[in-house]
């Protein structure tokens, strides 16, 4: 139930007045408590924190044995692209033809937020030229 909610109020953005015309930007900030989570749930002993994962993410936490210790995640990668691929799947059901930006990031960083701000600005102006119509 809160899943679809979650989506509703996405597709609910999606929906609004002119966002059609717009580029996403998506910013999946505290990675770093994002992965201390994962490792967290992934040490409980009876295997509930696997479990959560895979049911709120879609897929099986992937799990390496080194030396003794057993549900020591290799990275987070495939958890974050996980993320990421529910995002796309909603924005792509909504317009396939929609660019979107997602990044993890640990904080806002100013010189990141220009640079991207630089790049879809420009991305508007190349749209609007290939848009335009030549009388």
């Amino acid at each position: 139930m809160a899943e679809k909610s979650k989506n509703e109020q996405i597709q609910n953005v999606l929906n609004l007045d002119g966002v059609d015309e717009c580029t996403v930007m998506i910013f999946f900030n505290k990675q770093d408590r994002f992965e201390e989570i994962c490792r967290d749930l992934l040490g409980n002993e009876n295997g509930d924190g696997k479990r959560q994962i895979e049911k709120l993410l879609g897929v099986a936490p992937k799990l390496q044995i080194a030396g003794n210790k057993k549900n020591k995640p290799d990275n987070f990668d495939y958890l974050k692209d996980s993320i990421r691929n529910r995002f796309k799947e909603i924005l792509k059901t909504h317009n396939d033809k929609k660019s979107y930006y997602m990044k993890y990031t640990q904080a806002t960083d100013a010189q990141l937020m220009s640079t991207i701000f630089y790049a879809v600005e420009n991305e508007i102006i190349s749209a609007f030229f290939t848009q335009a119509r030549y009388l």
